[in-house]
């Protein structure tokens, strides 16, 4: 059976053009696959923990990157091996807005090396093999050399030169290890997709809410303006209550304006309801979301 030319480049061209044999198979916390973001108080910590696999033994490096939307540069903090192929990893949130939070695997050459290299330590193997071994951990120091910065490629080179004199202890050691970790190029990396923390003060967790209608904050029954109310903002948070909120302050329908206590119908001194937004402002023009009700003091009281 023979294929043609055009059928091959058809299948070729079907291939992906990178892949990587790690997978980042769960990422938590996440509402709705990432489509929401999660949410947070300043000052509290966001727990990640993301599904890792890879097809062999092979040691994997998991890290968790997040930025403050208003930062360009990443932070990276090294996710730890929970078991069970899932990886843990933290960072807090300090400033009110969004954070954005990645993670990122790739297999660990070094790390793979070094845990085989143990093995055969431990397992007794004769010293050829043991200097055998350490060549190959020179070529892997090597090529984390090249990028590294003039004082951590010196540590490198020396091990290096200790690797080559068949001194098998240096490359059992965690320092070497994290520190070929930071340089060597990430083989076969992968990256999960973008999510979002929504950060919102500490009152938006815990805080005492009042209701406040405004019109009524005259003690003589006369219609009260914003500024009027806000003579009474003290002795409500006396009381207690952290954040006051208001019913809508527009302009208020003409059209089947209900009365007092619900009344079908108004009488012409009755304010109506003030959910129902639609009326006039004193020069005669309709008013709606964007307008404040001029018996309020429109919208110079309000940004007042």
């Amino acid at each position: 059976m023979t294929h043609s030319a055009a059928s091959h480049s058809s299948a070729t061209d079907s291939l992906p053009t990178s892949w990587s044999r790690a997978v980042i198979s769960s990422v938590a916390p996440m509402v709705d696959g990432g489509r929401w973001p999660i949410k947070r108080t300043v000052g509290e910590e966001v727990a990640v923990t993301a599904g890792v696999i890879v097809d062999s033994h092979e040691v994997l490096s998991v890290e968790l990157l997040y930025r403050h939307e208003n930062e360009d540069t990443e932070h990276v903090v090294r996710m730890a091996d929970a078991g069970n192929d899932e990886y843990e990893g933290a960072f807090g949130v300090s400033t009110i807005g969004t954070y954005l939070y990645r993670v990122r695997a790739w297999i660990d050459r070094f790390a793979t090396w070094q845990d085989q290299f143990r093995r055969r330590v431990e397992g007794g193997e004769p010293p050829a093999e043991i200097e055998s071994e350490l060549q190959v951990g020179v070529d892997l120091l090597a090529e984390a050399a090249e990028d590294a910065p003039p004082d951590d490629r010196e540590l490198l080179e020396a091990h290096i030169e200790a690797f080559e004199n068949g001194n098998a202890a240096a490359a059992l050691g965690d320092e070497i290890a994290e520190l070929v970790r930071r340089h060597a190029p990430h083989h076969q990396q992968t990256t999960s997709a973008t999510y979002e923390v929504l950060v919102d003060p500490e009152l938006a967790r815990n805080a005492a809410w009042y209701e406040f209608f405004p019109r009524s904050a005259r003690p003589d029954d006369q219609h009260a303006t914003l500024d009027d109310a806000a003579e009474r903002l003290p002795r409500i948070q006396e009381m207690g209550f952290d954040i006051v909120y208001l019913p809508p302050v527009h302009p208020i329908g003409e059209t089947n304006r209900k009365g007092t206590d619900d009344a079908p119908e108004a009488a012409p001194d009755d304010p109506g309801s003030p959910w129902a937004i639609g009326g006039f402002l004193e020069d005669g023009s309709k008013g709606g979301h964007k307008s404040v009700h001029p018996d309020l003091g429109g919208i110079e009281a309000f940004d007042r």
